[in-house]
């Protein structure tokens, strides 16, 4: 037990000062700043970044909810992904602007093409020979597939894709290409009015209650509801069945449960703006499932990497 408060000690330390999260208070006076947090066996587990430590019950005074806190005010840390621009008159691979995926799971970045299969990815980014790899991400029956058209070898570690020490190769071998790959600031969308928005009336409760900023997902602001180390998800994607249209979708641990009706301008439209939401693969209309602003709250937004 002496190991364990001592943890929590250096634990508490470090996420003294956090972004909007939520807060276990300890019986000895302590407090701990959690990203999530969740009750189960007697314990109370906090979730702070990789880490998840659990509290026995009776250490815990009480906990301040970040989703149901009556505080007026609450920062929100929104997190700005990086964003590459590729370019190439090769024709393997879809020029334009590449964004960063923000993932817990991967240790070496990856990016992919604004509404478009194509990726860019790090591999062995903890040596100092390293490598970049862009190409397509394909959908199978049985999951996915990738299949690299070009990459940038021996790139020492902590170098971005945009690395002048080396040249990008055609990833079959055959020789050098023209590809280019240059850092650029975000896409005009990311200045969109930040907003937090609740959902009511979706058939499986798990997703109605409070969605908050959180990242960039195709240039537009992405959601999540967060319920101990569970979250939905609202962000915005091209729609597979309409060219050339876009969709909001709600997704749990990867897989889509809900989506709008597909729109054409991906600058348009908020969730609260969305008149029909459909079950998974369906264009019928969820009566009663709607997100509104929330307006009981005031909130302030971090933007930052």
């Amino acid at each position: 037990m002496t190991k364990v408060l001592s943890f929590l000690v250096g634990l508490m330390l470090i996420c003294v000062g956090g972004a909007f999260a939520d807060v276990i208070h300890l019986v000895n006076g302590r407090s701990i700043t959690a990203d999530s947090y969740y009750r189960e066996n007697g314990f109370v587990y906090c979730v702070v970044g990789e880490q998840t430590i659990g509290i026995p019950e009776s250490k815990v005074a009480s906990v301040d909810d970040a989703s149901s806190s009556s505080q007026d005010e609450k920062e929100i840390f929104i997190r700005m992904p990086n964003y590459y621009r590729v370019f190439s008159l090769g024709g393997y691979v879809e020029n334009g602007i590449y964004e960063e995926v923000y993932s817990l799971e991967k240790r070496c970045p990856e990016y992919r093409r604004v509404f478009s299969p194509y990726y860019l990815s790090a591999r062995n980014c903890e040596k100092n020979t390293g490598r970049w790899e862009i190409g397509k991400i394909s959908t199978r029956r049985n999951g996915t597939s990738r299949r690299s058209t070009y990459v940038l070898k021996n790139v020492p570690r902590g170098r971005g894709a945009n690395y002048t020490g080396g040249r990008w190769e055609l990833a079959d071998g055959s020789g050098p290409c023209d590809l280019q790959v240059e850092s650029c600031p975000p896409p005009q969308t990311a200045e969109e009015e930040k907003l937090c928005f609740r959902a009511t009336g979706f058939p499986n409760d798990f997703f109605n209650g409070l969605y908050k900023p959180f990242t960039l997902i195709n240039g537009r602001i992405a959601y999540r509801l967060k319920s101990g180390i569970n979250e939905a998800r609202v962000y915005l994607k091209p729609n597979t069945s309409f060219k050339n249209h876009y969709e909001w979708i709600m997704t749990f641990d990867g897989e889509v449960h809900y989506h709008s009706y597909p729109f054409e301008n991906p600058h348009y439209l908020y969730p609260h703006e969305v008149q029909s939401w459909n079950a998974k693969g369906l264009y019928s209309s969820i009566y009663g499932a709607v997100f509104k602003k929330d307006p009981s709250k005031k909130y302030v937004f971090t933007i930052g990497r």
